[in-house]
């Protein structure tokens, strides 16, 4: 009998120590799920302020044109999409700002090393969602995401409460991504603009406009002066391409790590939680993000 009241405490304080070791490893997943926000907003953020270059980039581009082409001017228009979309620019950017905030203040409830982590959260839930609500042409999508979001802000902010914490972060999230999508076609079609628009201005500049000796240290093939301008020419149309495709890789692998964030946070709200399928996707984000060129 003994015997058998012995098996039991066993088996029971083996039972108590995995549910513990559980608890811990999900709270640890909590806190691996904030951090891997954080760095996706910080590389939205990235990509805004790139976005926000490229204005600076099309009128410096514009500007030599212009003087090439004098007293004829082949003058290339700022895509017309520029006002309506850059204006918007210093707004979006302070509301992905207080969603990296978020992240931050979740970063430290889940570690358990600030007393007022508590308070920072509840804070930062609020000014990112009320800023987000007054975003300009908010996409109806995330219209519809946000109320759901804010009913379980005040358990979602107690330490150890996991599950609640990713069901909020995941609407906030979702929600920002909709704002994202929305504006990823646009970037698209303005990083085209910029750089194909510019690379044909000066293919059709006239060879009077191009100094050989500058172009024989740029262009090297044994071919006359007016050959080696045809190859400088098809070299910056060139350099505009792979361009282009550099900054649409950066937006893409973006746009990859931000929808595998909120699959995470779904991931984290499942019981039984799949520790290693969620880890899975936080080291997916964590490589794809290291992978983007700088």
């Amino acid at each position: 009998m003994k015997k058998i009241y012995n098996a039991v405490c066993f088996i029971l304080l083996i039972s108590l120590l995995v549910q513990c070791y559980t608890a811990r490893s999900i709270v640890d997943l909590g806190n691996k799920t904030a951090k891997a926000g954080s760095s996706v907003t910080g590389e939205i953020l990235k990509c805004y302020a790139l976005m926000g270059n490229q204005a600076f980039v099309d009128q410096r581009q514009q500007e030599m044109i212009r003087l090439l082409s004098y007293p004829d001017p082949r003058r290339v228009m700022l895509p017309a999409i520029r006002v309506r979309q850059l204006k918007s620019l210093p707004a979006k950017i302070n509301a992905f700002t207080s969603l990296q905030t978020v992240y931050k203040s979740f970063e430290t409830l889940t570690d358990g090393t600030d007393k007022d982590a508590s308070r920072d959260a509840m804070t930062s839930l609020l000014n990112s969602y009320f800023t987000i609500k007054k975003l300009p042409d908010l996409p109806h999508a995330a219209q519809q995401i946000l109320p759901g979001a804010t009913s379980e802000f005040t358990v979602a902010t107690q330490a150890n409460k996991v599950k609640e914490q990713n069901e909020v972060l995941g609407k906030l999230s979702a929600a920002y991504l909709e704002i994202w999508k929305k504006d990823l076609p646009v970037w698209k079609e303005y990083i085209d603009r910029i750089y194909l628009d510019y690379a044909k201005a000066v293919y059709a500049l006239p060879e009077s406009r191009f100094d050989p000796q500058a172009i024989k240290k740029l262009v090297n093939q044994p071919v006359n002066t007016k050959y080696q301008i045809i190859f400088y020419k098809d070299k910056v149309q060139q350099d505009a391409k792979q361009q282009i495709a550099t900054i649409n890789d950066e937006l893409d692998q973006t746009t990859y790590a931000f929808e595998t964030l909120i699959q995470s946070h779904q991931a984290v709200t499942q019981r039984p939680v799949s520790v290693s399928a969620v880890s899975a996707m936080l080291n997916s984000i964590n490589s794809t993000l290291g992978a983007i060129k700088k």
